[in-house]
């Protein structure tokens, strides 16, 4: 790869859990932007949706999810599930249904075999790893993983006591290694996109004592891929930003965050116009191997509104280099 880098711009969502995004689109068809009267999302090279498009799973909500992020004005859209997204994991909407599996096939076709997502270049990712070029030049790195702990009552859990994104050698004596090939965090990534939140980064729950329910297990992969980027949801108290300084190998202990500016509480500009974004001399110097930027993008539906309002981020990528391929 060559050392010329290319500005792209990524719009970072979660958590819209049935949301009506079409509302956010700026594209008006019927009357439908007079409608909804909200302000539309900007131009974006890449959408990243983090997960639980759905409340509940069923057909006609995963429609709609689809319809909305095709509106969405960018080249690329990748879309993750989340544990909410039953019908999407096949594993455990067959143990609730007595074994069916025809509802996960179909609502899969549609987010990887219908004229709607083929034809607005929207790719739901398995998880693993997985590479993109866009018509800039840029190209990326990206690993996915729809995974967070839990017993298994919602789909795409784990355990807690099993780490899946580690090879054998990293996981500690007293948990399980469930890892497979594509489960695996590894190598020089540029963007994690999971579902869940990783151990003590944006990850306070909701019980009255705040703990940190991420994954100690994916936080040990990021330590050991310091990707540039990992985007997550899953946790809506926890929407934000925060900067991970790499202060060693391996390390991101204390005093090595650096919290962005204070975004828990939403400012009334962010809120009117719709997005947060992040000053651009944040975003360039995080280089592969010495910053991460963690966000926390779960936005939440509230009556059919947002809670929170996605991250718009830019990010210096590598230029493809195709004599190298």
């Amino acid at each position: 790869m060559g050392s010329e880098r290319i500005q792209t711009s990524f719009l970072i969502i979660s958590d819209t859990r049935d949301l009506d995004l079409r509302q956010y689109s700026g594209v008006a068809t019927d009357g439908e932007h007079n409608q909804f009267g909200f302000n539309p999302l900007p131009p974006v090279d890449v959408v990243l949706h983090c997960g639980n498009l759905t409340d509940r799973g069923r057909i006609a909500n995963h429609m709609r999810a689809l319809e909305g992020l095709a509106r969405l004005p960018a080249e690329l859209k990748l879309v993750i599930a989340g544990n909410h997204d039953i019908d999407l994991d096949e594993r455990s909407y067959a143990r609730a249904n007595d074994g069916d599996t025809t509802i996960p096939a179909t609502v899969k076709d549609l987010w990887t075999k219908s004229e709607l997502a083929l034809s607005n270049n929207i790719k739901y990712l398995e998880e693993g790893l997985h590479q993109f070029h866009l018509k800039s030049g840029a190209t990326f790195l990206i690993h996915a993983s729809p995974y967070t702990p839990g017993d298994g009552g919602s789909a795409f859990q784990y355990l807690p006591n099993t780490d899946r994104f580690n090879g054998t050698l990293i996981t500690p004596e007293h948990f399980q290694n469930v890892s497979s090939q594509n489960t695996i965090v590894s190598g020089h990534i540029d963007i994690l996109m999971t579902h869940g939140p990783p151990r003590w980064i944006l990850d306070q729950g909701d019980d009255i004592y705040g703990s940190s329910v991420g994954c100690q297990h994916l936080r040990r992969a990021v330590l050991g891929t310091k990707p540039r980027l990992h985007c997550f949801g899953h946790i809506e108290k926890s929407w934000g930003a925060v900067r991970g300084r790499w202060a060693g190998i391996g390390d991101l202990g204390e005093g090595s965050l650096i919290m962005m500016p204070q975004m828990t509480t939403l400012s009334a500009s962010n809120k009117a116009r719709g997005y947060a974004d992040l000053h651009q001399s944040v975003t360039e110097q995080l280089e592969s191997g010495q910053q991460t930027l963690f966000v926390n993008a779960a936005v939440g539906n509230e009556d059919g509104k947002m809670r929170k309002v996605p991250w718009i981020v830019n990010l210096l990528l590598r230029k493809r280099d195709v004599k190298q391929e």
